[in-house]
C-alpha cells in the first residue's frame, strides 16, 4: 500500500452493520441497501444476523463519523424487511487489500 492510498483510508471511517430481516427478503434488502452511497458491499452471511453491510463514511472534523452512520442506521431500522440491527464500528484498521482501478 503507497501512503498516498494509506491517506485516503484515513480520510474515511468504516462500519460493519448486521441486520437480521424477515424470512425470504434478503436478496430485496440487500439490493436496497446498495442504493445508499454509504453502502460499499453487502453480504448474505450465515449465523443469527442475515446480512453483513458494510459502510464507509467520510470523516469530518465537525461531525464525528459515528454520527453519520447512527443517521444511516436510523434510517435502515425503518425499513419493514429489517428486524433487528447490529453495528460494529472498528476503532483501529490494518488491510491487505488493494483499491482497485
Amino acid at each position: 500500500m503507497t501512503e498516498e492510498q494509506a491517506v485516503e483510508i484515513k480520510r474515511m471511517s468504516r462500519a460493519f452493520v448486521y441486520i437480521d430481516c424477515h424470512s425470504g427478503k434478503e436478496r430485496e434488502l440487500m439490493s436496497k441497501l446498495l442504493q445508499h452511497h454509504e453502502v460499499k458491499e453487502v453480504h448474505l452471511i450465515t449465523g443469527k444476523n442475515d446480512i453483513l453491510a458494510v459502510l464507509e463514511v467520510k470523516r469530518d472534523i465537525l461531525v464525528p463519523s459515528s454520527t453519520n452512520v447512527y443517521h444511516f442506521i436510523e434510517k435502515v431500522r425503518n425499513y419493514p424487511e429489517v428486524n433487528d440491527t447490529e453495528t460494529v464500528i472498528p476503532l483501529y484498521s490494518m488491510t491487505k487489500w488493494t483499491q482497485s482501478a
